[in-house]
């Protein structure tokens, strides 16, 4: 990382979400050229990994800054570990921005095989039967609304097959860098298998639908006018005293995101239309469990504002795509285009990551092709 102002420089080493621990402890600060203690800074280097980092992660990080002495005060502690610094905000949005700015321009966040962790005695091969059949693979595909757009109708499984298969002179980008030649197909209907220009990724499944909804609801919220599907019967929620304050509260978010809501009575509310992402959804029970667990305070997901209630509400969706969910091959194809299109594909909104990446070169060493 490197940025600089007429009144403060900034420059170090910011490490990839996987490097992240469970504690401050791979975070070092200097100023001026001395180790110092500062929370500040911390929080600014936390809010620059905004939406990578699941709950109680904190990044990795060596961080120098340059600024004026007059601006620091070393006499806050008798080893002069911590500091006091003028104007202590402007510097935390500085670095919060200069690290957001740095995370957004690398095509590969994900996390990385590396050869220490592949050992020969983990690779096993199972001499019994297997807990599920072979053909259980081949049936019974789930087919989510991928397939349907805001932008565009729904396409038939044939027009996806037709157009979407990536190929080495047309892949696929993530982030507009990482190119997907190849999508393989599923293992154990829970991950997604895909050849990259640089070797193979292995999606979650889980996390790259709630990340491609979680997207999709967010463009709702910041449009002039969000896409919603109007229920062919009306839906009445009926809510005790507390959930439907906090309905009457949540009404203007809500109805930013593509719901019509009315109050019908006392404690009852009337659905009249949802997102169009949820278009297939059950509104009723969805928007009771996020009123459960909003009233219950277990909404806890690293994320800030409106943007941890969306996430809330993702995670309250009871159709999107689970493990072992058997998914037809142009629903592969279409969230992988799909995840290619977010802003942030590397993980889920609760900061999970939403695939590995397995680059060629560490295959060949594991078979010992190259040393």
């Amino acid at each position: 990382i490197q940025s600089e102002t007429s009144a403060v420089r900034i420059h170090g080493l910011i490490g990839k979400p996987f490097l992240a621990r469970s504690n401050r402890t791979g975070q070092s600060f200097f100023i001026n050229g001395r180790w110092v203690r500062s929370l500040a800074l911390s929080y600014g280097l936390q809010a620059g990994f905004h939406g990578l980092l699941m709950q109680g992660q904190y990044p990795t990080a060596v961080v120098f800054l340059e600024l004026d002495l007059e601006r620091v005060d070393v006499n806050v502690h008798p080893t002069k570990q911590e500091v006091r610094i003028s104007n202590e905000s402007e510097l935390k949005s500085l670095l919060q921005e200069t690290v957001a700015k740095r995370l957004a321009e690398e095509a590969d966040l994900a996390p990385q095989m590396k050869a220490a962790r592949l050992q020969a005695e983990t690779w096993q091969v199972s001499s019994g039967p297997s807990s599920a059949p072979l053909s259980q693979s081949f049936t019974r595909p789930f087919a989510p609304n991928f397939m349907t757009s805001p932008a565009a109708g729904p396409q038939t499984a044939a027009a996806a097959m037709a157009h979407a298969e990536p190929s080495a002179e047309s892949p696929i980008l993530l982030r507009g860098k990482l190119g997907i030649t190849k999508i393989l197909g599923q293992i154990h209907n829970t991950f997604i298998v895909v050849e990259t220009e640089e070797g193979l990724l292995i999606m979650d499944q889980h996390a790259a639908h709630e990340r491609i909804n979680f997207e999709a609801l967010v463009r709702n919220f910041e449009a002039a006018t969000p896409a919603a599907q109007r229920l062919l019967m009306q839906e009445v929620l009926e809510l005790g005293m507390r959930p439907a304050e906090l309905m009457r509260d949540s009404l203007p978010f809500l109805s930013k995101l593509g719901f019509e809501i009315e109050a019908f009575g006392e404690n009852a509310f009337v659905i009249r239309a949802v997102p169009a992402i949820l278009a297939d959804e059950n509104p009723v029970p969805l928007l009771k469990t996020f009123l459960e667990e909003k009233e219950e305070g277990r909404i806890k997901t690293g994320l800030e504002g409106k943007a941890e209630d969306i996430a809330a509400l993702i995670s309250c969706k009871r159709k999107s795509v689970k493990a072992h969910d058997p998914i037809a091959y142009p629903v592969l194809v279409s969230m992988v285009e799909r995840l290619s299109a977010c802003e942030n594909p590397f993980s889920c909104p609760h900061g999970r990551p939403a695939f590995l990446n397995y680059r060629f070169n560490e295959l060949e060493k594991q078979f010992k092709r190259v040393l």
